[in-house]
């Protein structure tokens, strides 16, 4: 037996806003990226490539129109995502958005999060491992996404950086390495953060094979939070 999956174009929307969790899993992907306005100032955006997410419309301190993104549907809910919505605005009418918003954008970014397990690594790497191990992730991968806030990397954005530095950048030595790191990383995001999330726990076996001494100063062992 074959279940037929519901699509809905947005042409058939009969309400305007507070859109219900089926609407939202039905809508339809279009040859361009749209938003869907749900609430104020919270915009629903379904991309072309077929992802979905929630986005929060304010203006910024020189009073130009901005986007600030909540995260992937289904893992943000649509109650979760007006919740936020309806923080961001009474923290807008306070006055107190914007610094909140660079201490959030402070303790979540991946570079706070990497230094803070480096520094569980200082017991039990010598010297030389941990400035190697940091050197690598300093030049990778906060180049790429250090002031990302790392709840809202996606895995396929982490997979494309991974598969990326296999095939053009030519490093596949280090690859995994830098790969155990950032799931280790996100493995003490539970402990420091709170945070239980781990977009890259199911990648590797994605990644092109590598058959060389992938861990030539660190064993995996050593990458396991202690």
């Amino acid at each position: 037996m074959f279940l037929l999956k519901v699509v809905m174009k947005r042409t058939d929307l009969k309400k305007k806003g507070y859109l219900a969790d089926t609407v939202l899993t039905a809508l339809e992907v279009e040859m361009k990226d749209y938003r869907l306005w749900d609430s104020p100032n919270l915009y629903f955006l379904v991309k072309a490539n077929g992802s979905k997410s929630w986005q929060f419309r304010y203006k910024n301190e020189i009073g130009i129109w901005t986007w600030k993104g909540l995260g992937q549907y289904p893992k943000v809910k649509s109650s979760q995502a007006r919740k936020i919505a309806r923080t961001f605005l009474n923290e807008i009418e306070e006055g107190t958005f914007f610094k909140n918003r660079e201490e959030e954008a402070q303790t979540y970014s991946l570079t706070t999060l990497m230094e803070g397990w480096l520094n569980t690594k200082l017991i039990n790497w010598d010297k030389n491992t941990y400035q190697k191990a940091k050197a690598s992730i300093q030049k990778h991968i906060y180049s790429n996404f250090g002031q990302h806030d790392f709840r809202y990397i996606t895995a396929k954005e982490w997979f494309d950086f991974f598969q990326n530095l296999q095939r053009d950048v030519g490093i596949k030595s280090q690859v995994e390495k830098l790969f155990y790191y950032v799931k280790d990383a996100y493995d003490w995001a539970e402990v420091s953060h709170k945070f239980k999330e781990n977009p890259v726990k199911n990648l590797k076996k994605r990644l092109d094979k590598y058959k060389g001494n992938n861990l030539k100063f660190v064993e995996i062992g050593e990458l396991s939070c202690h």
